[in-house]
């Protein structure tokens, strides 16, 4: 796990953006930022209150989810909420269909555990985790037509 100010810098430097759009669509100056990213004496603190701001800028999420991993917590990402809202049934059923592969992985993984199937299992369970949080937010938004 990289330091979060490695993780800054390489949110800012690696972004399709210049550092100075970046500074400019969160609101402090460039050599601000430029600051933020550095080690030591030359460097600054990173306000917590522009973390949001830099990383819907930048599209980049890497700090939150290093936050994450150092507490022991993950982040679910809500993409398919639009979509899920134009055809419920099908959506659901492949979201089922889904659970059902990533289950069979986790059974046959603690059947014959492999190291080397680790990241691919542990990014399928994620995205299913993704889809669930999608899945509930859509039915907690869900507006019923009225019945006349």
């Amino acid at each position: 796990m990289r330091d979060l100010k490695t993780d800054l810098y390489l949110t800012v430097h690696s972004a399709s953006k210049s550092v100075e759009q970046i500074a400019d669509e969160i609101g402090i100056s460039a050599s601000y930022l430029y600051r933020a990213c550095l080690e030591g004496e030359s460097g600054c603190r990173f306000p917590l209150d522009l973390l949001l701001p830099l990383m819907h800028s930048t599209g980049d999420y890497r700090l939150l989810d290093d936050l994450n991993a150092r507490a022991n917590r993950i982040t679910v990402a809500l993409p398919r909420v639009a979509r899920l809202k134009l055809k419920d049934a099908e959506v659901v059923n492949e979201i089922t269909g889904n659970f059902q592969q990533a289950m069979s992985a986790v059974l046959k993984f603690f059947r014959k555990p492999d190291r080397a199937a680790i990241p691919a299992l542990a990014e399928q369970l994620h995205t299913h985790l993704c889809e669930v949080a999608s899945l509930n937010r859509a039915v907690k938004n869900f507006h019923q037509k009225e019945l006349f």
